[in-house]
């Protein structure tokens, strides 16, 4: 899987409760995630420069569900799905540092 321009791929975090419920970390339409892939960037129309990505793989991410459409990809390899949200890199809220936690 590879994200072209500023697309960036989401994997939504879930907790998991001592009797083992899971739960996604969504509050008022805004998620958890983390940063499966993003593209490289997007061009600049006046300076033809690439504009570099803020966030990068692996990064705790807020975005907001209701614009980040949900894809299912396979592997034909093994047949397992994973479930990715894709957005636009300006649709994530806040990058969340690996020491603070989302509530």
């Amino acid at each position: 899987m590879k994200a072209t321009g500023s697309k960036v791929f989401l994997k939504r975090e879930e907790r998991k409760s001592a009797a083992g419920i899971i739960t996604p970390l969504t509050k008022q339409g805004l998620a958890v995630f983390t940063v499966a892939a993003v593209g490289p960037g997007e061009w600049n129309v006046f300076t033809g420069e690439l504009i570099p990505m803020t966030v990068k793989v692996g990064d705790r991410v807020v975005a907001d569900v209701t614009t980040a459409p949900e894809i299912v990809i396979t592997n034909k390899k093994d047949g397992t799905k994973t479930k990715y949200n894709v957005v636009p890199e300006s649709s994530i809220e806040m990058i969340v540092d690996a020491d603070e936690d989302v509530q």
